[in-house]
């Protein structure tokens, strides 16, 4: 690799960090909403507002979550690739911000 293309020190590291979280976050997500079931039974069947019922309110604050920790991973990842960069280097902004 040349100079220019080169990875800032600890970027790799950094990015891995953030990339560690993201996937706990949705693994452990994934393994609350996977049990849920099983511990609950047909509770999740439960209307709580006319035809809504626990289940599908689960469902919505799961794509919430998702939604959300897109999000960060975003920012986390921009702050991480910014803060790599020495000040006043051409890729300076992360790789696809149009600012």
């Amino acid at each position: 690799m040349s100079e220019e293309t080169a990875a800032p020190p600890g970027l790799r590291a950094a990015a891995e960090r953030v990339r560690r979280r993201f996937t706990r976050v949705h693994f452990t997500t994934w393994v609350a909403v996977s049990a849920l079931p099983l511990v609950t039974g047909s509770l999740l069947g439960t209307p709580v507002w006319g035809e809504v019922t626990l289940g599908m309110l689960m469902f919505v604050a799961l794509a919430a979550e998702l939604l959300v920790s897109a999000w960060w991973f975003d920012r986390a990842s921009r702050k991480v690739w910014q803060s790599a960069m020495p000040a006043g280097h051409a890729d300076a902004t992360a790789p696809g911000s149009h600012r």
